[in-house]
C-alpha cells in the first residue's frame, strides 16, 4: 500500500533515504519539516519498502509536481515497487487536478526506467566548466522573491517549471543556498549559488550572452570563496530534465539533486 508519509514513518524514510543517496540525518529530517505532507511511502505491514517525494510546482496557471528522492530498499529492489511509486505519483496529481510531473534522474540509467513510465526527455541545461575572472562586475545578495520575478522575466517567452517563491527559501536553506543579483557594464544578471566543500557551485545563472567568467567573479567577490563551476542555461544542451505527460519547449533548472 502507498500513502503520503506521517511522522511514524520518518525514522525508516531517514533509513531508505541514507542508503540510497548518503545525505546526513539532519538534512532529511529538515526536508521532512518543511515540506511536510509531500512524501509517499509504499509499506507492507508497517514496513516501509520504498519512498518518494512530490514537490509542488506550476508553469503558468499550471500546477504540478516535482519528483524527487525516489528510492527502494536494497531488500526489495527488482520487485517493482519503484513503479508502483511513480504510479502513485500519476493518480495523486489527479486526484489534485495538477497538470504534469518533471524530475531530473540521477544517472543515465534512470532515463530508460523513467521512458517506461510515460515520460519524456526534453533539452534543458549543460553544465558548463569556467574560470572566474574579475570584469568589474557588482553582486549583491537578494532575496528569493527578488530572484523569482528576475527568473519568470527571464522566461517569459519559455514554458518555465517553477517553484514558488517560499519553496526557493526552503530549497536555498536545506542547500545553504544563495540568490545573487550581479549589475554592472550595462547588464543585469542573476544566480543561485550554493556553498560546497571546497568552494561555490553557481547552479544557475541568468544571462543573456554576457561575460559569464566575470560574473562568476562577483559572485566569488560576494560569497568569498573559490567558484568551482558555474552552470549555464543552453537549451541546445544534453536532455537532463524529463516530464509527464509530453510538453516541449521546457525549462527547469533549480532543483534538489
Amino acid at each position: 500500500m502507498t500513502e503520503i508519509a506521517s511522522e511514524k514513518h520518518y525514522g525508516q524514510i531517514v533509513e531508505i533515504w541514507q542508503e540510497a543517496f548518503g545525505d546526513e540525518t539532519g538534512f532529511i529530517e529538515k526536508f521532512l519539516s518543511d515540506f511536510a505532507g509531500c512524501t509517499a511511502v509504499c509499506q507492507e505491514n508497517g514496513k516501509v519498502l520504498g519512498i518518494v517525494s512530490l514537490l509542488p510546482v506550476s508553469c503558468g496557471k499550471k500546477r504540478g509536481r516535482y519528483i524527487y528522492a525516489l528510492a527502494v530498499s536494497k531488500t526489495y529492489r527488482g520487485m517493482g515497487i519503484g513503479k508502483s511509486l511513480v504510479g502513485f505519483a500519476k493518480e495523486h496529481i489527479k486526484k489534485c487536478r495538477e497538470a504534469f510531473m518533471v524530475l531530473v534522474p540521477g544517472s543515465e540509467e534512470l532515463f530508460d526506467f523513467y521512458e517506461k513510465q510515460d515520460f519524456f526527455s526534453v533539452s534543458c541545461t549543460e553544465k558548463k566548466y569556467i574560470t572566474a575572472n574579475d570584469r568589474g562586475f557588482f553582486a549583491e545578495e537578494i532575496s528569493a522573491a527578488q530572484y523569482y520575478e528576475i527568473r519568470r522575466s527571464f522566461f517569459e517567452d519559455k514554458q518555465l517549471i517553477e517553484w514558488s517563491k517560499d519553496s526557493l527559501e526552503k530549497i536555498a536553506r536545506l542547500n545553504d543556498g544563495y540568490f545573487v543579483k550581479i549589475s554592472g557594464n550595462g547588464i543585469c544578471a542573476a544566480a543561485f549559488a550554493t556553498i560546497e566543500k571546497g568552494g561555490i557551485s553557481i547552479d544557475e545563472l541568468l544571462q543573456k550572452d554576457g561575460d559569464c567568467a566575470g560574473m562568476a567573479a562577483a559572485v566569488e567577490k560576494l560569497l568569498s570563496c573559490r567558484v568551482r563551476r558555474c552552470a549555464v542555461p543552453d537549451f541546445d544542451g544534453a536532455p537532463s530534465v524529463m516530464v509527464y505527460p509530453k510538453q516541449e519547449n521546457i525549462y527547469f533548472n533549480i532543483a534538489m539533486q
